[in-house]
């Protein structure tokens, strides 16, 4: 993958938009798929992008077949994922669940081990927890009461008595509620103010001391708000990091191998990832200004050209395009523009099409579809495109069908679903 890292930096020039999906499907549900032109991203201040040439896919968009890294044809609903097959059956929708599935969270909450959900409907005021049953199905469960416009969900054992408790960032009330798990069943919440609109929340232990954090975003006081655990799902007051204008997300990861957790928040009313260097007891230095596309809406923290040091991800929506900072040990160099659908809001990787390689996915919130990027040995890259509701906003990566391929998770902000992408090899 060194040799993909080396082609994404030398190519530029090239594709990085796509043209919205038309609305046509087929029964594997591809929608639209990406060719080639001469487009660049639009222009910033500072750092500009490397662009990278995007292909025909050789997959045909027909039910029941794809193309494999071989060149030989695969055969989808086969039961065999072979490299470079790229399948997915029809989208499994739970529709009726409430007004406004935005934030989505993936776990085991029953302890059946089936992965479940946990979304937060921000026109209702609550998070319905949604039970998977292994086939890619969902069922509806429990509703839980949140304050007012809840938006970003984390899931993660808070408490650590072995189940999976729910943060909840609220828009509306400025703090984060977390509910904890005891018995299969949730309390009611705990609120822990965390500034001026609170958007979206993260959980890792920050601080090395084996009891796990949250930072959240606080868009409206530009800031990141830290709050220690001092055990049993309790919280120490937060305390701000300085961020650029309109924070809209966090992602908290280790980039700089030191084993200790930094964070990494994309600044939507700029063009900017503030990036924070944890220094191990809880604390950040102050935020450096990384320049990407305008307005990303997300970050993520992944490992992009599998070399073993983290990279990031930041979609920006007004853009269309995926902003790529690749990393090594001296930080990060200039971003990289990735092709997407139309309307990206949240990316992330995973191997969608079992070549051993990751792969970027993305939902596409105009084009109304998960996009996923593969890349190609010689640095090009095929975008296909999957229909995922009239306006998907989240996306989570999983095994909900349990076939050993990863699925997606997707909310759709308009119908009122959530819905998994399952794959079909």
């Amino acid at each position: 993958m060194r040799r993909l890292c080396a082609a994404l930096l030398a190519l530029a020039g090239c594709a990085d938009d796509v043209a919205p999906a038309d609305g046509s499907t087929t029964s594997t549900g591809v929608v639209s798929t990406s060719t080639s032109t001469d487009t660049t991203a639009g222009e910033t201040t500072g750092a500009q992008p490397t662009d990278v040439p995007l292909v025909d896919p050789d997959s045909s968009s027909s039910a029941g077949s794809s193309s494999s890294t071989s060149g030989a044809t695969a055969v989808c609903g086969d039961g065999v994922h072979a490299p470079g097959e790229l399948c997915f059956g029809d989208l499994i929708a739970l529709t009726g669940i409430g007004n406004s599935p935005t934030g989505v969270a993936v776990a085991d909450f029953d302890g059946d081990e089936h992965l479940d959900v946990a979304v937060a409907l921000t026109a209702d005021a609550s998070v319905m927890v949604a039970y998977g049953d292994g086939t890619g199905a969902l069922n509806a469960g429990p509703t839980l009461l949140s304050g007012f416009q809840p938006r970003g969900v984390a899931a993660a054992d808070l408490d650590d008595n072995g189940e999976p408790d729910l943060a909840v960032a609220n828009l509306g009330t400025n703090y984060v509620a977390v509910y904890l798990q005891s018995g299969g069943a949730f309390g009611p919440q705990q609120p822990e103010a965390a500034g001026a609109r609170t958007r979206a929340v993260a959980i890792a232990d920050v601080d090395g001391d084996d009891v796990l954090d949250m930072v959240a975003v606080a868009e409206d006081s530009n800031s990141i708000e830290v709050m220690l655990g001092e055990g049993g799902g309790m919280f120490a007051s937060a305390v701000p990091y300085a961020t650029g204008p309109q924070p809209y997300d966090v992602a908290l990861g280790d980039l700089d191998g030191d084993r200790i957790i930094d964070a990494v928040v994309p600044n939507f009313g700029g063009n900017t990832l503030s990036v924070f260097r944890g220094l191990g007891d809880g604390t950040f230095a102050e935020a450096v200004g990384e320049t990407i596309a305008s307005a990303p809406r997300s970050a993520s923290i992944v490992d992009f050209d599998d070399d073993g040091v983290p990279d990031v991800l930041a979609p920006s929506f007004d853009a269309q395009v995926v902003s790529l900072l690749l990393g090594d040990e001296n930080g990060f160099g200039d971003w990289i523009s990735l092709p997407v659908g139309q309307g990206p809001y949240v990316s992330t990787v995973a191997d969608m099409n079992g070549d051993a390689r990751p792969d970027l996915v993305s939902v596409a919130r105009d084009a109304g579809s998960i996009s996923v990027v593969v890349p190609n040995e010689d640095g090009s890259f095929t975008e296909t495109e999957f229909f995922a509701g009239l306006s998907p906003l989240a996306l989570a990566i999983g095994d909900f069908n349990e076939d050993g391929s990863p699925d997606a998770v997707v909310t759709d902000s308009v119908s009122g679903a959530v819905s998994v992408l399952p794959s079909n090899p």
